[in-house]
């Protein structure tokens, strides 16, 4: 008798943590609502005045002029920050140590701003244009691999590249159109009603000309590989 109510009691139980489960778990809507901030602020929103939804400052009216669209290897020594052209906004935020550059301002992320990326990044897990904290050993690891892909794009443009060179180059040129890529299917396809008509057809343009990028730098890849030392 006692088994038979312990056997109930303990089916009551887990019954009960299995409702609690289910029903604390964010439902997808949720899930994309914390989406939207870190989107939002990643392709050149600002969180402040749109908190999470996909407007335009009155600075930024064009989606082609963030940081986010460019690309690849810069002529610009490693390590040195491009200064924004807009004011600085006073940060009310807390900003931990280590928290990576907004390019849009040249002020840190906030902490808040990053605990937003990092919730994308468990979508995304291997998409390198969402901002992550790094160490200074990782930091000096991706200064050296930027430096050494400058080194490889001189001898690259002087046609003394080798094969390997060139592979490994153009897959450092491609990661992150990829990445963008990416995103921008996701927000197509995920949150377009946070988009007006002509945003949407941005990004479209926007995703269109990134795939033909892909295109383009493959096709140079192959001219490249035919005359390799």
């Amino acid at each position: 008798m006692k088994t038979k109510k312990s056997t109930l009691a303990f089916l009551g139980f887990s019954f009960f943590v299995l409702i609690w489960i289910l029903y604390s778990q964010p439902s997808p809507e949720e899930k994309i609502s914390e989406d939207k901030e870190a989107l939002a602020l990643l392709f050149g929103g600002s969180s402040r005045e749109s908190k999470g939804t996909f407007e335009r400052t009155k600075k930024q009216q064009s989606l082609y002029d963030t940081e986010f669209w460019k690309e690849g290897v810069k002529d610009q020594a490693v390590g040195e920050e491009t200064p924004s052209d807009e004011e600085e906004p006073e940060i009310l935020e807390k900003v931990s140590e280590g928290n990576p550059i907004n390019p849009q301002t040249g002020l840190p992320y906030t902490d808040e701003q990053m605990e937003a990326f990092d919730r994308l990044r468990q979508k995304f897990p291997n998409n390198s244009l969402i901002p992550r904290r790094m160490t200074p050993e990782e930091k000096k690891v991706e200064e050296d691999y930027k430096r050494r892909m400058l080194e490889i794009q001189s001898k690259v443009s002087i046609r003394s590249a080798t094969a390997q060179e060139i592979e490994e180059y153009y897959q450092y040129q491609k990661k992150p159109i990829e990445d963008r890529i990416e995103l921008l299917k996701y927000v197509l396809q995920e949150l377009q009603d946070e988009l007006t008509e002509e945003m949407i057809k941005q990004y479209q343009e926007v995703l269109r000309m990134n795939e033909q990028q892909l295109k383009n730098l493959e096709e140079q890849k192959k001219i490249l590989l035919r005359t390799a030392m």
